[in-house]
């Protein structure tokens, strides 16, 4: 039976499809041009010489898709830094401006000073790998496979790779540019034991000490704490209940008689512009410890880990492999024959984890 691009019938349902990739419009108009030139352009398969080039569009929409949908993961926690290129870079932030006094009558202001704090250093490097099209599976008609599902899961492949990634190196507890462990008690960004189970009085405490830190010039640290990272469904349902439900149960008790104020029973977690918004559980089921649970400040703001990506390409970068034809029979005329059982493409992505600010995390270890 001829393959679903060799009848009339599935010229409207291909197009259709086609038009929905705006990447490549001059393509698509070439296409429509004409009946003839739409009627030689969605032949069978292996009778057209840009089969590969229309599957390349295909497949780079269809896996950007998808990989942007799991990327808004790891872009909500990480903060962004862009690489020139290969070599060793460090990410460098402005201290604390300091210096600022009283001033009498007549008085001299003084100078207020600041100075650039180096941070740990960071590089990128490149991954990807090599996937093919292959002959049999065009001809046996998957086109719902070829066309929907592979680039999609190329795409979710990319996009958790990443946060493979991203969740090992925060994982592994790097050693900072001190010769300390980023997170480590002498910080005080490590909660262990039973103050560092999920309920509502722990993660108040928890929350004070992150946002009542100093620095170094004894300038309250106003980190914004922003994301909750754990691996755990139920850890995640807790703490979401914690921030999301609008009361709380309390019971007090007086003497008979007695006239006490007691609490009210509205929940002071509930965000209304204050600790953590409703939305930052994130859950990365990448981490090996289903118990333990991370807080991390404003990836805008002060990041406490880094993702660099080579000139700020996030996405990755897919491409065809020209055959360049040669045959017993001499030159080919199409150098995209399916005299090949295969046809390769290149997924490569090119990026690096660094760490930011220890100030901005804090990790709890339940008992």
């Amino acid at each position: 039976m001829p393959g679903r691009y060799g009848h009339w019938g599935k010229h409207i349902e291909l197009f259709e499809l086609w038009e929905a990739f705006n990447d490549d419009p001059a393509l698509r108009q070439s296409l429509a041009e004409s009946e003839g030139g739409l009627l030689e352009g969605t032949g069978a398969p292996e009778g057209r010489a840009d089969f590969p080039l229309f599957l390349q569009t295909v497949i780079r929409v269809r896996m950007r898709e998808r990989f942007n949908a799991v990327a808004a993961k790891w872009r909500s926690y990480m903060g962004i830094e862009s690489a020139q290129d290969f070599r060793e870079q460090r990410v460098n932030e402005m201290g604390g401006i300091v210096g600022m006094r009283p001033v009498p009558e007549y008085g001299e202001y003084k100078r207020l000073r600041s100075r650039e704090v180096p941070g740990p250093a960071f590089a990128v490097a490149k991954h990807g790998g090599i996937y093919s099209v292959t002959f049999e599976l065009v001809v046996n008609d998957q086109t719902d496979y070829i066309l929907n599902r592979t680039p999609r899961e190329l795409g979710r492949m990319a996009g958790e790779y990443k946060s493979q990634v991203f969740v090992a190196f925060v994982e592994s507890n790097p050693t900072y540019i001190d010769g300390t462990a980023f997170f480590h008690a002498s910080r005080g960004n490590v909660v262990t034991g039973a103050g560092a189970d999920p309920t509502e009085d722990n993660l108040v405490t928890i929350l004070e000490t992150m946002t009542l830190r100093r620095d170094v010039n004894n300038i309250p640290f106003t980190v914004t704490p922003r994301r909750v990272l754990v691996r755990s469904p139920r850890t995640a349902l807790r703490i979401q209940q914690i921030l999301r439900s609008q009361q709380t149960i309390e019971t007090t008790a007086g003497a008979v008689g007695a006239q006490v104020f007691a609490r009210g029973s509205d929940n002071p977690l509930a965000y209304n512009g204050g600790i953590l918004p409703p939305d930052s559980v994130v859950q990365e089921p990448w981490f090996n410890d289903a118990n333990d649970w991370y807080i991390l400040g404003d990836a805008a703001d002060r990041p406490a880990f880094i993702a660099a990506f080579l000139r700020g390409r996030q996405e990755p970068f897919i491409g065809l492999k020209d055959p360049g034809v040669r045959n017993a029979m001499g030159a080919g005329s199409d150098p995209y024959s399916w005299e090949f059982d295969q046809i390769d493409y290149k997924v490569r992505d090119i990026f690096g984890t660094g760490m930011g600010e220890p100030l901005a995390a804090m990790k709890m270890i339940p008992s």
